[in-house]
């Protein structure tokens, strides 16, 4: 395989924030931020890549192309989508984003509970139908606790990755009972 076809691959939220001119994380256990927050020096087009964490977005407004595993998907508003650690990935902005993305490890969901994320959350499944067409009534419980979680992330709360766990919890099971 040459240069040119080798597909990146990112082993933590580090390592895979820097490679997308985004931000520096706070850790490699959890990040999140607002789509509209990304600095212009943010990457509008990626090649395939492959990351060891779990990402999931919410589109509010803009457009984008996504590849997730062997399938495109097109992303709009109220778009909620899933990606799981080692599915190939590509993105292209088509319209600026606005919504929120978050990133997390295992390890993560491990610290604080020994739930089967796998079978406990259909849509990271490798061959699992990876996007949510939300409504609006959908939309703005997912965002009331998104803004809870960003509010935790950037406190100063001495347990804030416990009160994040717990909305991440919210917001996965929310999308089970819509998924």
């Amino acid at each position: 395989m040459d240069e040119k076809t080798q597909i990146a691959y990112f082993q933590d939220i580090t390592t895979f924030l820097r490679a997308l001119k985004t931000f520096a994380p706070q850790s490699n256990l959890f990040h999140i931020h607002r789509h509209e927050d990304v600095p212009e020096t943010h990457s509008e087009e990626t090649q395939l890549f492959r990351t060891n964490t779990f990402s999931v977005s919410l589109l509010t407004d803009g457009e984008a192309v996504y590849k997730i595993g062997m399938r495109e998907y097109l992303m709009k508003p109220g778009s909620f989508y899933f990606m799981s650690p080692q599915q190939l990935r590509y993105y292209k902005k088509i319209k600026p984003w606005k919504g929120y993305v978050f990133v997390f490890s295992e390890e993560f969901i491990h610290k604080f509970s020994p739930i089967p994320i796998y079978t406990e959350y259909p849509f990271f499944g490798l061959d699992a139908n990876v996007q949510l067409n939300l409504d609006e009534n959908q939309l703005k419980q997912l965002l009331a606790l998104l803004d809870k979680m960003q509010e935790y992330y950037t406190g100063t709360e001495p347990e804030k990755l416990k009160f994040i766990f717990h909305y991440l919890t919210l917001v996965l099971l929310n999308a089970k009972k819509w998924h």
